[in-house]
């Protein structure tokens, strides 16, 4: 009876302890890949999973011929690479699952 009334209490006693957190919504500078916004249009339209851009480093990106007043240095280009390394079968999993494998990132 003890251990229970003491279980309990403990129980209690985390969830009061978590109750009253802020709850903010994550910022940052990525879009989610299920909604983009398309030039011209100010509305949202919902895509795929498998469309989007995947940008290199995970960095923003702005479209090419979306804003005049953007001047462009340097563009990368890039393809699906999947060499035979193990544990990693992105192939098996299309375009989107060779890129995915290749943003893994050690920042």
């Amino acid at each position: 009876m003890f251990f229970t009334s003491l279980f309990l209490l403990s129980i209690a006693s985390v969830a009061l302890a978590h109750g009253n957190h802020d709850q903010k919504q994550m910022e940052g500078p990525h879009q989610s890949l299920w909604y983009n916004r398309l030039p011209g249009d100010g509305g949202t339209q919902a895509d795929s999973v498998f469309s989007g851009i995947s940008t290199f480093g995970r960095l923003p990106y702005q479209p090419c011929l979306g804003h005049n007043s953007i001047q462009y240095d340097i563009a990368f280009i890039g393809a699906p690479f999947d060499t035979g390394t193990s544990y990693r079968p992105g192939a098996r999993f299309g375009p989107s699952g060779i890129r995915q494998g290749s943003r893994r990132l050690n920042l």
